[in-house]
């Protein structure tokens, strides 16, 4: 049986959104076509995760709308530019979002 990967929430959501951001700059910078942005299912596959746990987690930064879906079957997912324009302009936004899409902090490192 193959072992799952042990990544947290906050880890989880780093990755679908830093994955999301960088292929949505590669199709508006036109180094990829809209077709390859990433499916759900293509990023269960990348982190070895299952499907469901995916989902939740995209459902997670949709709310937050941080990124939005992309055709119908397949969806694929790509970042809400707009939205996160506005929030860099928004100096009294909740910024809670934050602490779920800051880098994963290594507890092995010394000061």
């Amino acid at each position: 049986m193959k072992k799952r990967n042990r990544l947290n929430r906050e880890e989880i959501l780093y990755f679908l959104f830093q994955k999301i951001h960088s292929t949505s700059q590669q199709v508006l910078n036109e180094e990829i076509l809209e077709e390859d942005l990433p499916t759900a299912a293509s990023l269960a596959r990348e982190l070895d995760l299952r499907l469901e746990e995916i989902k939740k987690r995209l459902q997670t930064l949709k709310d937050e709308d941080l990124i939005q879906a992309v055709g119908i079957n397949p969806k694929r997912y790509r970042t809400n530019v707009w939205r996160l324009k506005t929030l860099e302009k928004q100096s009294d936004y909740p910024l809670q979002f934050l602490f779920h899409l800051s880098p994963p902090s290594n507890d092995d490192e010394e000061d």
